[in-house]
């Protein structure tokens, strides 16, 4: 919430700085160093997570030290890489400078979040909230000092890297004598690293294209114009649909877990976090439907109206994401790579074909439809994997029925009010929900009764 805040004070400022034009490629940069660390990290640090919940704290510190000069020597082949191939393309050269920066940007930030690891083990998730936090304060800062100077998109690109040192820095403190800060470079330790981890560095590298293949496509099969207004919208459901991903991976040690010692644990833990999603997630969607109008006048102002009917598509995205991120890391810690490969490959075929399909005749409506659909295909090829595998783990989908009439009712009396401001209905929304869903036994007891524990 706090990160979210946050990105609402300074996100709108550099988006109305820059006007569709620049902001779009600002946003198509952003999102080609996204797949770029997707290719390179490889979901090394999922992975890490996993193997150092099962460590001694001595394989843990030399496992972490091999991991990290992995990423770092790929992640700089793999910019330096893209950078030569969109120079080749013959892309604007503020492109290519800002993949640069954003480059080097990355590299710190994967340093910090590969140190962090042990904090989430451990399950120091307060501290894990106060470093990304730090991050996010310092982008905010950085972003307000360069927009009232009339900074460009290169100068905007890299307060990354300041921010990413200012986390990596909180990150050392917190593990000091706990895991050395220094990399390592054991090329066998790299080869069983890789040679283990091939089946899901694919999934995982995979995975991050489909959600923002269709801003970078649509640079090339649309107009600045069209590509500002999809960025505009897509960069709020980015922000939301972090939610999901900090939900299942601060469960991740708990599934790593019970996947190796107690399947019983396993599906009990994938079912709540299951249902918690669920709720979570169709709140967020329709109240992003709900202010869609709202959002992008906050975050973007009137120049980007035509957004609001991109961001009520995407607004979609959020439930499915939800789902899929439960799903994968339950996938993975299952050891299910093949799975989660051929499922992110779907979803990658989803969306290339929908892209190319609707983006030239529908613009930034039609780029919207591609990723929402690919992602609800992700989310039930997910599915459909966990319940045909050896583990056998099927949803319950108890909880349906109430949430049907929860959303329901919450979104009748938003829409039944005789005012116009969004911002009213929105609270209207939350307020009719929450307490219906309780009342409904749709919320599980467990959630109640940590809240309540809160509360006291």
């Amino acid at each position: 919430v706090v990160n979210l805040l946050l990105s609402l004070a300074a996100v709108p400022l550099v988006i109305r700085h820059l006007g569709p034009v620049d902001y779009g490629r600002f946003a198509t940069v952003s999102a080609i160093i996204f797949i770029v660390a997707g290719f390179t990290e490889a979901g090394l640090t999922s992975l890490g997570v996993r193997e150092y919940s099962n460590m001694g704290r001595a394989d843990g510190a030399r496992l972490l030290r091999n991991l990290i000069g992995l990423r770092l020597t790929t992640t700089a082949v793999g910019v330096l890489a893209t950078m030569a191939i969109f120079a080749v393309a013959g892309s604007p050269t503020v492109v290519v400078l800002g993949l640069a920066v954003a480059g080097v940007g990355l590299m710190v930030r994967l340093v910090g979040d590969n140190y962090a690891v042990p904090l989430t083990v451990r399950l120091r998730l307060g501290w894990v909230a106060v470093t990304g936090i730090a991050y996010q304060l310092t982008l905010c800062v950085g972003y307000i000092i360069l927009v009232v100077i009339g900074a460009g998109v290169v100068p905007l690109l890299a307060v990354v890297i300041v921010s990413s040192t200012v986390q990596l820095l909180a990150i050392a403190a917190l593990v000091r004598g706990e895991v050395s800060l220094v990399p390592a470079f054991d090329m066998s330790v790299w080869r069983r690293l890789l040679r283990e981890t091939l089946p899901f560095a694919a999934a995982a590298a995979v995975g991050v294209i489909y959600f923002r293949e269709t801003l970078v496509l649509m640079s090339f099969l649309s107009n600045g114009h069209e590509t500002g207004y999809y960025s505009a919208a897509f960069k709020i459901v980015e922000v939301l649909t972090t939610v999901p991903w900090i939900l299942a991976s601060s469960g991740l040690p708990i599934l790593a877990r019970a996947a190796r010692d107690d399947s019983a644990r396993l599906s009990y833990a994938v079912q709540r976090l299951f249902e918690v999603g669920l709720i979570l997630g169709v709140w967020m969607s329709a109240s992003t439907i709900v202010g869609a109008r709202l959002g992008i006048d906050v975050v973007a102002g009137a120049k980007f109206h035509p957004s609001i009917g991109v961001l009520e598509i995407q607004a979609l995205a959020i439930v499915t994401s939800f789902i899929a991120a439960i799903l994968g890391f339950t996938l993975l810690s299952l050891r299910r790579y093949r799975e989660l490969l051929r499922a992110n490959a779907l979803a990658v075929l989803v969306v290339t074909v929908l892209a190319f399909a609707l983006i030239p005749a529908y613009g930034a409506r039609g780029a919207a439809i591609a990723p929402t659909a690919a992602e609800a295909c992700l989310g039930l090829a997910y599915a459909v994997s966990l319940a045909r595998g050896s583990a056998r783990l099927r949803l319950s989908l108890r909880p349906l029925p109430g949430l049907a009439v929860g959303l329901g009712a919450s979104l009748a009396v938003a829409y039944a009010l005789p005012v116009s401001s969004e911002l009213i209905r929105l609270l209207a929304l939350t307020a009719v929900y929450f307490p219906l869903l309780y009342v409904l036994k749709v919320i599980p007891f467990e959630v109640v009764g940590a809240l309540m524990r809160r509360g006291t």
